[in-house]
């Protein structure tokens, strides 16, 4: 222990029987108010300003100027034992313990640790008092660190049982479906009924399968409410999220409710391609649809142009590599709106082949035809996530056909006339 241990404390000592009115205007006349960046417990240089701590709960804080002191204020009706440390030191640090003394109105040194350099300062005393004591921290010799914090922890009889914070996830709290590489919030709320929640430490974690394990996101962040998440690449439908808030002293958490999905964009190519077909004037003609795809689909959309003056839709069904799929085709302007899709979990697997046909009327004239370009396509994979897609246009010709016979009107002579022999006169018709 160091010589003359009343050689600090200095600015409590020389007002410890002072009025306790006069008191808290001197103290406040003679201590500088000091601000540390990231001390959120500044200004707490004066008995009035000091900061209220809760039992078992440790600050860190900083002695961060020339001439800075903190002080912190508990009360207790219980006497008992009372045990403060002030670690993690990183210059030579004093403590000292005052207590009111209401019946002389007077502030009293009940107990004081002022070792060597960066040795821990403890006190650890059976104590008769009750009401209301100052924890005091300075300097000695007014040493300080702006860069670096102490520890203080305080124990006292009588003191409320510590809670622990109470965290709640709000997203993604299940059910969601997140795409891989995509960047969302996370977000929550975190309280602490012994703390100013603002200083809580949060930790924020990912599960991909139902939270058997858990992999790191940010390990020591501020309690902002939200912290940006790029989600990671994988599939799975057993994702959550937990986090967990800490005071330094206790932890909460909470983990999402339910799992949710997260899907990776696939990169394939896929291809919907529109087959050829001839017809007859006034029969029908049959295009396959074909799909050509690297990924997974599960459901498809497009719509496929003709000439309405050459062929007319008429009908259609989804086969082949589709058979199962649920199949709509409607009119839309000059195109045919092909809708498909899966309506349990199946899905068609790469591959190549036929998936529809589509019957359409011919009713051009022979030597006529019509292109049929896909446009307006969409591919989905199983968890509704878009595929790229290309299209390829397919054709309908017409050729002669046994429909039905032209139609001639003869208009002259039509019955009734009068015509000289030898005399040049024309026949005239329509024919159609």
């Amino acid at each position: 222990m160091k010589q003359n241990p009343r050689s600090k404390g200095r600015f409590l000592k020389e007002t410890l029987f002072l009025p306790a009115s006069l008191l808290f205007v001197t103290l406040f006349l003679i201590i500088p108010a000091a601000s540390v960046l990231a001390d959120s417990y500044e200004p707490n240089d004066t008995i009035e300003n000091a900061t209220p701590i809760v039992n078992g709960v440790p600050i860190e804080s900083w002695i961060g100027t020339d001439g800075d002191v903190d002080l912190y204020t508990f009360t207790t009706s219980q006497a008992g034992t009372f045990h403060i440390t002030l670690t993690s030191l990183p210059a030579d640090y004093d403590m000292y313990l005052f207590w009111y003394n209401a019946a002389e109105e007077t502030w009293d040194d009940v107990a004081f640790s002022n070792n060597w350099d960066l040795e821990d300062e403890e006190i650890n005393e059976y104590l008769s008092y009750v009401g209301t004591f100052i924890i005091h921290i300075e300097g000695f010799e007014e040493v300080y660190s702006a860069t670096d914090s102490y520890l203080l922890t305080a124990s006292w009889p009588g003191g409320a049982t510590p809670q622990a914070p109470t965290v709640t996830v709000t997203f993604p709290n299940g059910g969601e479906t997140l795409a891989a590489g995509t960047t969302t919030n996370i977000t929550y709320t975190a309280t602490d009924p012994d703390t100013d929640d603002s200083s809580l430490h949060m930790a924020v974690e990912y599960s991909t399968n139902g939270g058997a394990t858990w992999s790191m996101i940010a390990s020591d962040s501020g309690n902002s409410g939200s912290y940006p998440w790029t989600v990671p690449s994988v599939s799975t439908t057993q994702a959550r999220v937990k986090v967990t808030a800490s005071d330094g002293s206790l932890t909460g958490n909470d983990t999402s409710n339910s799992n949710f999905t997260i899907t990776q964009q696939p990169a394939g190519e896929n291809e919907l391609i529109v087959g050829t077909a001839s017809g007859t004037s006034g029969g029908q003609a049959t295009v396959a649809l074909s799909l050509d795809n690297d990924d997974i689909v599960k459901g498809i959309q497009l719509d496929i142009g003709y000439n309405a003056s050459v062929v007319t839709y008429v009908s259609g069904s989804a086969t082949g590599r589709a058979a199962g799929m649920s199949f709509s085709a409607s009119v839309v302007g000059s195109a045919v709106r092909v809708i498909m899709y899966y309506t349990d979990t199946n899905t068609i697997a790469a591959g190549t082949g036929a998936i529809a046909n589509l019957t359409f009327n011919c009713i051009g004239a022979g030597g006529t035809s019509t292109a049929l370009p896909p446009t307006a396509m969409t591919l989905s994979d199983a968890q509704a996530q878009p595929l790229d897609v290309t299209g390829q246009a397919g054709s309908i010709s017409i050729s002669g056909g046994t429909g039905q016979p032209p139609s001639v009107t003869v208009t002259s002579p039509n019955g009734g006339e009068t015509l000289a022999a030898g005399i040049a006169h024309n026949i005239t018709y329509t024919a159609t």
